[in-house]
């Protein structure tokens, strides 16, 4: 009877034995996770910085190609206005010509 008591005892400490390790193991396996989510969430809060910067970079460029839109419009604009009166004035330098040829004038 004794002698069963001492093997059960034994199956008993073993068995505590194994949970005892299984329990190490998750709890190594918990700190380990703790560390790698550490590690995400550093990557994380890099890559949001990084996504402000680019959208901030994507303002920026935005801004300047409407500037950039609104000189070439003026450009153009202002192009075509100094042709029609390079227009106009040959066109009356030539009716005055043609005008003073005739004798009209």
């Amino acid at each position: 009877m004794m002698q069963e008591l001492n093997e059960r005892m034994a199956a008993a400490e073993a068995q505590i034995k194994n949970q005892n390790d299984r329990l190490n193991r998750h709890g190594e396996q918990i700190d380990s996770l703790r560390i790698n989510d550490a590690r995400i969430e550093a990557k994380l809060d890099s890559v949001c910085k990084e996504v402000q910067s680019v959208k901030q970079d994507v303002a920026d460029v935005k801004k300047d190609v409407g500037v950039n839109t609104e000189m070439t419009q003026s450009i153009k604009l202002t192009t075509r206005q100094i042709l029609w009166l390079a227009g106009a004035a040959t066109t009356f330098f030539t009716l005055w010509q043609t005008i003073k040829q005739m004798g009209w004038l």
